[in-house]
């Protein structure tokens, strides 16, 4: 779950990213779990589907 915080909230603004806004705020570290999650998840599945095609 991303957090909500004022942080994240005022990135817009300033037409920055949350990660470039502000990379220690309780949201952009939530992203960047998200992210390593999500790759995480993509290469468990590359090494599933490649062991399934020997």
């Amino acid at each position: 779950m991303i957090p909500r915080n004022i942080r994240l909230a005022e990135a817009p603004s300033y037409g920055m990213p949350a990660l470039a806004y502000d990379k220690q705020s309780r949201g952009a570290i939530a992203y960047l779990a998200l992210a390593g999650e999500l790759v995480r998840r993509q290469r468990r599945n590359s090494r599933t589907a490649a062991a399934q095609a020997t």
